[in-house]
C-alpha cells in the first residue's frame, strides 16, 4: 500500500546511465536535476535542491544521508551499476520503518550477492564528457558456503559549458574499490563488505570581499574521500520467523569551498525480528542505536561552532501486515519512536490498507507522520553572505552580514494522506496511479529577494 517503483537489473543494463542520480530519472515521480557537473538535486514531492533532507538514500541498508548538511552526495559513495541488483523507491513517507528523514520517498539500493558475480570482467572507455572510465570485476567461490567478488574503478569526467560556451569549471574524478563476501549456514546466512572512495572534483564557490564587491567567484580543486564497513547477520528460528543483525561504519571526509574539511564518522547498530504470526499477520519489529562524530571548520567563510559535535539517534519501530479476506485486504499498521540529540522522542506512525478485488487491480490509501531532523548547518553552522568595506553608505564602519544556525530549530512534520490505483490492463500494458496531500509544520524555507538601490 504504497507508491513503489523497481528498476530491475535489465533496466539498469538497458539504460546507457552511468551513474545512480541519472539512473534515477527512469522513476515516475522523482525529480532528478543536474546542477553543475558533480552535483545533482534529487528528490521526490517537491522541496527541492542539492540537499534534499526529506529523501533517505540507503545502500543496502546502509544510510548514506549526510548529517551536516542534510541530503546526499551523489558524485560519491555509489555503488557501480553493474554491482547493483535492483534499486527500489517508494515515493511518500517510510519513517515508520526507516526512521527519520524518510518523508518525501525512500531509495534502497540494494547490490548484487558475492555469488552472482562469477570469474573476472574488465571494461574500458572514453568520450567528450566521460573522458576515460575503467573497472575490473571478479568473483568466485572460497568454500561451498562462502562467495566473494570485488573490484577496481576510475573515472574520469570533463567539466560541462557555460550557455556562452565556456568552460564551467566543474570537472570532476573518482577512483573506488570495494569487496563483499557472503556465506551460508544451516540456519542463515551473513555478509560482509566494505568500500573505498576517492573523489576529486573542481568547483566554483561564491566568497565576500571587502576588496573586489559582496561576492567574488572562485576556482577552487577539492578531494574528497570516503569508507564504508558493513557487516549483516540472518538466523531463521523458526519455520515462520527470523532475525537479522546489521551494523555498519563509515566514514567521510568532503572539504566544502569557504571551509576546510569536514570529516563525519558514523557507526550504527540494528536488530530486527520478524515472524508470520497466526490468523494472517505479519508482524516485523526491529531496534536501533547510531552515534555520528562530526569535525568541522573552526575558521573561514564556512565554520561551525563548536567543531566538534557529537550526538545519537536511537529508536525501535514495530509494524504489523494483516490479511484479510483471503489476501484481498490487506490493513498495515507500524509506529516508530525516535530520539536524537536535536529533539525528543519523535513519534512516526502509519496505518495503510490495499483492497485486491482480483488479481489485475488494488486500490489503497494511507496516513502517515514523519520528521526531518535539523541538520549540523542548521543548528551550528554561520556562513560569511556579504562583507562591505568601510564608506559613507555604512557610516564610515565595515560590515560583515553573516547567517548562523540556530540550536532552537525543530525538527520538520510531516502528515501525509496518500492514494492510489494499480491495473494490470493486459501483459504488455498497466496503470499506476498515486495522488498525495501533505501537511508541513515547522518547516524552513528560503525565499532570496532582490532589493533595487
Amino acid at each position: 500500500a504504497a507508491a513503489v517503483y523497481v528498476i530491475t537489473q535489465e533496466e539498469i543494463h538497458r539504460s546507457g546511465m552511468t551513474n545512480v542520480a541519472d539512473l534515477l530519472r527512469l522513476v515516475p515521480g522523482i525529480t532528478v536535476a543536474r546542477l553543475d557537473g558533480s552535483k545533482w538535486a534529487v528528490t521526490s514531492r517537491g522541496l527541492n535542491g542539492r540537499y534534499a533532507a526529506n529523501l533517505l538514500v540507503l545502500i543496502d541498508g546502509r544510510s548514506v544521508y549526510t548529517p551536516i548538511f542534510g541530503g546526499v552526495y551523489w558524485d560519491m559513495s555509489m555503488p557501480l551499476l553493474d554491482d547493483i541488483n535492483r534499486i527500489e523507491v517508494i515515493r511518500g513517507p517510510g519513517a515508520s520503518v526507516w526512521g527519520a528523514n524518510a518523508v518525501t520517498g525512500v531509495i534502497n539500493i540494494i547490490t548484487k550477492s558475492a555469488g552472482e558475480v562469477k570469474g573476472t570482467s574488465v571494461e574500458a572507455g572514453g568520450g567528450t564528457a566521460e573522458r576515460a572510465f575503467g573497472q575490473i570485476r571478479f568473483g568466485g567461490k572460497a568454500t561451498d558456503r562462502i562467495s566473494y567478488r570485488a573490484y577496481l574503478s576510475a573515472s574520469d569526467r570533463s567539466a560541462l559549458q557555460t550557455p556562452g560556451g565556456q568552460n564551467g569549471g566543474d570537472g570532476w574524478s573518482n577512483e573506488q574499490s570495494g569487496f563483499r563476501v557472503d556465506g551460508t549456514t544451516r540456519s542463515g546466512g551473513w555478509q560482509l563488505e566494505a568500500d573505498l572512495y576517492r573523489n576529486r572534483r573542481a568547483e566554483i564557490g561564491y566568497f565576500p570581499s571587502p576588496d573586489a564587491g559582496p561576492l567574488v567567484a572562485t576556482n577552487g580543486d577539492y578531494t574528497g574521500t570516503s569508507a564504508n564497513i558493513a557487516f549483516e547477520w540472518r538466523r531463521r528460528l523458526t519455520e515462520n520467523s527470523d532475525l537479522k543483525i546489521n551494523t555498519y561504519y563509515d566514514f567521510i571526509n568532503r572539504p566544502e569551498p569557504g571551509g576546510s574539511e569536514a570529516e563525519t564518522r558514523t557507526g550504527d547498530f540494528e536488530i530486527q525480528y520478524h515472524a508470520a504470526a497466526p490468523k494472517g499477520q505479519d508482524i516485523t519489529a526491529g531496534l536501533s542505536d547510531r552515534l555520528i562524530f562530526m569535525d568541522g571548520p573552526a575558521t573561514g567563510v564556512l565554520r561551525m561552532t563548536p567543531p566538534q559535535i557529537t550526538y545519537q539517534v536511537a529508536g525501535g519501530f514495530v509494524q504489523d501486515e494483516i490479511h484479510l479476506a483471503q489476501d484481498r485486504l490487506l490493513l498495515t499498521f507500524g509506529i516508530k519512536l525516535e530520539h536524537d540529540s536535536f529533539a525528543s522522542w519523535q513519534p512516526q506512525p502509519t496505518a495503510r490498507a490495499l483492497w485486491a478485488p482480483n488479481k489485475r487491480q488494488s486500490v489503497w490509501v494511507a496516513v502517515s507522520r514523519a520528521t526531518q531532523t535539523p541538520s549540523i548547518y542548521e543548528r551550528y553552522m554561520t556562513a560569511d553572505l556579504v562583507s562591505l568595506p568601510a564608506s559613507a553608505s555604512t557610516f564610515g564602519l565595515p560590515v560583515l552580514a553573516s547567517v548562523s544556525g540556530s540550536l532552537t530549530y525543530r525538527p520538520a512534520i510531516l502528515t501525509a494522506y496518500e492514494i492510489g490505483f494499480r491495473a494490470q490492463v493486459s501483459p504488455r500494458f498497466s496503470i499506476d496511479f498515486a495522488g498525495f496531500y501533505d501537511c508541513y509544520k515547522q518547516l524552513q524555507t528560503e525565499n532570496l529577494r532582490h532589493a533595487e538601490p
